[in-house]
């Protein structure tokens, strides 16, 4: 549990702050999302899925550092990245969702991450787009909405 929490938790929100330090509204507005939607996809998913080592009791309590880390702090670059520097916005939703799923890739090749009823990296690349599409939807909604208000 511990390479998960350095992983998962530590990295990604000690690298998304020292890139983000300047912008770091983007991590209070959409961090939450984040953590919202990767919560939803990994209680689904190991449910029905995926496991992810080690297992406990609860078999998503595995995922929490990611779930609290990499996952949401992805979504923050990703909205940085394209807001920044006007990127394609949708490249950057794939290209966000491919480097999430290439982690993933090197997890379950590793025997971190298991597969089961019909599984596979191309549903994980889904599973990371969905949450990435949404991020980016409620980043331009909200971007527009409170530009009004300035």
């Amino acid at each position: 549990m511990l390479l998960n929490v350095v992983l998962g938790l530590v990295i990604p929100i000690v690298l998304g702050c020292w890139i983000l330090r300047k912008n770091l509204k983007l991590i209070l507005i959409f961090f939450p999302l984040g953590v919202a939607t990767s919560s939803v996809a990994n209680n689904i998913g190991f449910n029905y899925f995926w496991r992810l080592l080690p297992e406990f009791n609860n078999h998503s309590f595995s995922a929490l550092p990611f779930d609290l880390g990499l996952f949401p702090m992805a979504g923050c670059l990703m909205i940085y990245y394209i807001k920044k520097h006007r990127a394609h916005p949708w490249i950057a939703v794939f290209v966000t969702a491919f480097v999430l799923t290439i982690v993933e890739w090197i997890a379950k090749e590793s025997g971190r991450v298991l597969y089961f009823n019909g599984w596979n990296i191309g549903w994980t690349y889904i599973s990371y787009l969905l949450p990435m599409v949404i991020a980016y939807g409620y980043s331009t909604i909200f971007f527009r909405v409170f530009k009004s208000y300035n």
